[in-house]
């Protein structure tokens, strides 16, 4: 017997380059992953509606879940070969988790600034400790 289909949020890039924002129906995360590939669009995130109320998002920086958001969308599109600079952009731009595209889009502004990688994460603060 199958289960009915869950509802989930995505943001990701279509083949033009346009952040897209959605909703979709699937069994599962894999099965919503594979919808969008098929459709030609690169997920960046994608999460059950309910489960978003609970990331811990706030004044104090992203949280675990915030920290995942950023850093595996940086890998997704770093991965399929997009640049840095732009790879920030995307992720800088609307989408379920302002917190994170807040801070993509200041570890942009560092970078352009002239700041490595390790000096823009570091003036970000405790806020991305990988270590948390």
């Amino acid at each position: 017997m199958s289960s009915a289909p869950r509802r989930f949020r995505y943001r990701a890039v279509a083949a033009d380059g346009r952040v897209v924002v959605g909703e979709l129906a699937a069994a599962d995360r894999d099965a919503a992953v594979q919808a969008l590939r098929r459709r030609g669009e690169l997920p960046l995130s994608l999460a059950a509606p309910s489960l978003l109320a609970w990331e811990p998002f706030g004044a104090k920086g992203l949280g675990a879940a915030g920290k995942s958001a950023l850093f595996g969308g940086l890998a997704t599109l770093l991965g399929n070969g997009v640049a840095l600079d732009e790879a920030l952009g995307l992720l800088a731009g609307p989408g379920e988790q302002p917190a994170v595209g807040r801070t993509a889009a200041r570890l942009r502004e560092r970078l352009r600034e002239g700041s490595g990688l390790a000096g823009a994460l570091e003036g970000l603060g405790e806020r991305i400790d990988p270590a948390t």
